[in-house]
């Protein structure tokens, strides 16, 4: 099949949309044709070690710059003949019935965190965890744990045991780190948690790096991490984390850590209440809220209950498929449109 993968990276977006969808365009190559669409952002550094055997387009205009998505999906599918599937990231992306261009292609499925109400007639692609009514009311949409983006870990990295004490904590809030939660949570924490094994990852386009390591750099308690190859080997190294509801959350999930979640936009609020609500994490706070001793109250206490901590590490075990991209493939591959 030939299939057709759009999706942008950059410093307020973050990377995980294009490392998501990277993940599924390796998978999917194997048996398919696969053209992926990114944007040429200097921050859009996973687009730079694509496989070979997968076609990249690169288009000047960023998605954190206002153009209109839809005209440029149909500028592309005029240009590039024959696409059985399009697969979209991107939220920008309105769906157009009258196109007589996407009407010829029978399966578009489009990506996204949260599922509103002007996405049930859409085909899409959510890892979260959904009730049975959403899922039916969303019947064509691969909906669920199950679905997974991210790379199937060594089952080596995987918390199996039950946490008999809290000694290593992660921290890490994606490859930008626009609100620079990083910094803040640590100053906030650091007095009640330098006992613990404190173990940092500072994303690749954090532009607070500097004060972080200038701060953290000399104390024995914290390693500070960059340019992390394997985040499952690093992350599973800690008993909990701290982080946001970004992709790097589906990853820690998917090896069950515990994570307190701290948003930084109104799109990772409603996923990590959400995340909390299944049961999956704690939700903990808004960025903006983070100068409270409700907050250093309420992370203590979570850090302090072994039982819930291993509750939502038992929940977790029970319901991720650890290679949800294999589910993903072979849905797709069943679909037995055109030839490769």
């Amino acid at each position: 099949m030939k299939i057709l993968i759009r999706a942008d990276s950059g410093y307020q977006i973050g990377s995980g949309h294009v490392y998501r969808c990277l993940n599924l365009a390796n998978r999917l190559a194997k048996n398919n044709r696969i053209i992926f669409c990114t944007n040429s952002d200097k921050n859009n550094f996973y687009a730079k070690k694509i496989n070979k055997k997968i076609k990249l387009i690169f288009i000047n205009n960023s998605i954190e710059n206002n153009y209109v998505e839809n005209e440029l999906i149909l500028k592309l599918l005029k240009r590039i003949n024959g696409i059985d599937i399009l697969i979209i990231d991107t939220d920008k992306y309105s769906f157009i019935p009258n196109s007589t261009t996407l009407k010829k292609i029978k399966n578009i499925y489009q990506i996204s965190d949260i599922i509103t109400k002007g996405l049930k007639k859409r085909k899409i692609i959510n890892s979260s965890l959904y009730n049975s009514s959403t899922i039916k009311i969303n019947k064509f949409s691969y909906l669920g744990p199950k679905f997974s983006l991210n790379l199937k870990p060594n089952k080596i990295f995987i918390k199996t045991k039950a946490i008999k004490s809290i000694k290593s904590i992660n921290f890490f809030f994606g490859s930008s780190d626009t609100k620079n939660i990083t910094f803040k949570i640590l100053n906030l924490l650091y007095e009640k948690l330098k006992n613990k094994k404190i173990n940092v990852i500072i994303g690749k386009n954090n532009i607070n790096k500097k004060q972080i390591i200038k701060k953290y750099k000399n104390i024995s308690s914290v390693k500070l991490y960059q340019n992390v190859k394997n985040i499952y080997s690093l992350i599973s190294k800690s008993d909990i984390a701290f982080g946001s509801p970004s992709f790097s959350q589906s990853e820690r999930m998917a090896i069950a850590v515990p994570t307190l979640l701290i948003s930084a936009n109104k799109t990772q609020l409603k996923i990590a209440k959400k995340i909390e609500n299944y049961g999956y994490g704690f939700f903990i706070s808004d960025h903006s809220k983070l100068n409270s001793n409700t907050i250093t109250t309420k992370c203590i206490s979570i850090i302090n209950n072994l039982k819930i901590i291993n509750k939502v590490r038992l929940k977790m075990l029970k319901d991720f498929d650890e290679d949800g991209l294999k589910n993903i493939e072979r849905i797709f591959n069943e679909l037995k449109i055109g030839k490769v």
